[in-house]
């Protein structure tokens, strides 16, 4: 998923980042295949820089998970959730990894994947290996439950069911096969996250399952062991999880809040696909507005849609009134903030402590702020900018029918983080949208019970937007005694 760093800093060339990485695999290296306890040929890349000039003394990662195959040695390895290692490319620019033996035969591919630690962006490829059975192996077909759809905590319509034949294409009788979802959202086969079954008299084996979490497309993988060729066979069904109404994807752009009780402070997500871009609206410790943005995340693997998990920044930058690009500074990556959306209305939040137990837990729903005329122009919500010459603060915009309400996070006189509220205003015309431009204060937000009875809101200023169609436009201010006009477009992340 794109990181702040990538969509500001980069497209705004606040730092010209080191020279893109290229990864060339040196004749040999990949695919290569072998037999069970044969070591196969070395793996070796040349690494260069944009330009195509060699890259010395760089530092390279490469990583596997299978157990197909193994290293010849662990030197630089360190093992989290698969093998992790690093080396060094050679006065010619070439590294070479640890040699790799074959271990266990399969149908499957061991991955070997390398990158690059030269700044960002990086290429990273994969090294493929594949590990041959000594003779002929039992065939796995699917016949049934293939690419079929199911809500969240429904069962399939069909078992999921494959049939296993001997190398003659006889059936294969009282083979286990093992059914387990590969990527995707989880599904269960009756209450676990495996089932085994044992193939009939015609050779097939049938597993129901349950769509338990997460939306969207998903591999499930038969398996089983051939004892006579020492060999794992698989195939793979594809299959998807969706909404109650049948959808493969949920609508959460919008204005969220813990309600009236909770006053004061929100969050806006914008969202292009499943990537969202969440800013958090809230107060520091002496009242006044600040907001950080939520970034470096993304779905958690098995729950697309369902929970999203990223990263607090707390950037700084120059006077909205005189904004200077090349103030902006990002900042360190902060803590966790863990969101479960149970519905496309409902929500929860947790903002993570550098302990288990979270500093702040929220319940969240949309922001209610629907108009009863309807607007002339639909389409215009989502995350705004200045452009990459105006990288750093953006205009949050969504859109409900009939009503608009608008953040605009920026800095203050100080360069510190500060937002002004447009909760609503009035059509002009067609295309032009204006009103009154508000600041807040409330109680401190960080680590502590928010109280709702602090919060005030006054006018500073007013605002107008000015559309030249749902991508492009320009925004006006009068703020605090500062005048301004920017040309505004929508933000692509």
């Amino acid at each position: 998923m794109r990181t702040l760093s990538r969509v500001i800093a980069a497209l705004a060339c606040i730092v010209a980042l080191e020279a893109d990485a290229g990864i060339s695999f040196l004749a040999g290296s990949t695919p290569q295949r072998a037999q069970a306890g044969q070591p196969f040929q070395p793996i070796a890349f040349l690494l260069t820089d944009s330009a195509g000039a060699p890259r010395p003394g760089a530092t390279v990662r490469y990583s596997f998970l299978s157990t197909l195959v193994r290293m010849d040695s662990f030197a630089g390895c360190f093992y989290d959730l698969g093998w992790n290692c690093t080396t060094t490319t050679d006065p010619q620019g070439i590294a070479r990894l640890h040699g790799f033996i074959a271990v266990t035969a399969s149908t499957q591919v061991a991955n070997i994947s390398v990158a690059t630690a030269i700044g960002e962006p990086f290429e990273g490829k994969t090294a493929q290996l594949f590990v041959d059975p000594a003779g002929p192996v039992k065939v796995l077909t699917p016949v049934a439950g293939m690419d079929q759809h199911a809500p969240v905590g429904v069962a399939f319509a069909q078992p999921f069911a494959v049939r296993v034949t001997n190398a003659d294409g006889l059936p294969a009788s009282g083979v286990p096969v093992l059914f387990s979802r590969v990527d995707g959202p989880s599904i269960e086969f009756l209450g676990n996250v495996e089932g085994t079954a044992l193939s009939d008299a015609g050779g097939n084996a049938a597993m129901a399952a349950v769509a338990t979490m997460g939306i969207g497309p998903g591999t499930l993988r038969a398996t089983i062991y051939d004892t006579a060729a020492g060999a794992y066979v698989t195939t793979d069904i594809a299959f998807r999880t969706t909404t109650p109404d049948g959808r493969t994807d949920r609508e959460l752009e919008d204005m969220w809040w813990s309600g009236f009780q909770e006053n004061g402070w929100g969050i806006s997500i914008a969202q292009r696909f499943d990537r969202l871009f969440p800013v958090l609206y809230v107060y520091d410790a002496n009242g006044n507005p600040t907001w950080q943005v939520i970034e470096s995340g993304g779905w958690a693997s098995n729950a697309r849609y369902e929970r999203y998990i990223g990263f607090r920044y707390s950037p700084r930058g120059s006077p909205y009134y005189a904004y200077d690009v090349t103030k902006f500074d990002i900042g360190a990556k902060g803590t966790a903030v863990d969101f479960n959306f149970t519905s496309e209305v409902t929500a929860t939040m947790d903002i993570l402590s550098r302990t288990p137990t979270p500093l702040n837990s929220k319940k969240l729903v949309r922001q209610d702020f629907r108009g009863d005329t309807p607007a002339p122009l639909v389409g215009i919500g989502g995350m705004w900018w200045g452009g990459p010459s105006q990288g750093g603060w953006g205009i949050s915009l969504m859109q409900q029918a009939g009503g608009l309400f608008a953040v605009w996070f920026t800095y203050d006189a100080n360069g510190d983080r500060t937002w002004f509220v447009m909760p609503e205003g009035r059509w002009e015309n067609s295309n032009t949208y204006s009103g009154t431009l508000f600041k807040t204060k409330s109680a401190s937000w960080f680590g502590s019970e928010y109280d709702a009875s602090k919060f005030e809101i006054f006018p500073v200023g007013t605002y107008r937007f000015r559309f030249t169609d749902l991508d492009h436009g320009k925004f006006e201010y009068s703020a605090e005694g500062h005048t301004g006009t920017m040309a505004i477009e929508r933000q692509l992340f």
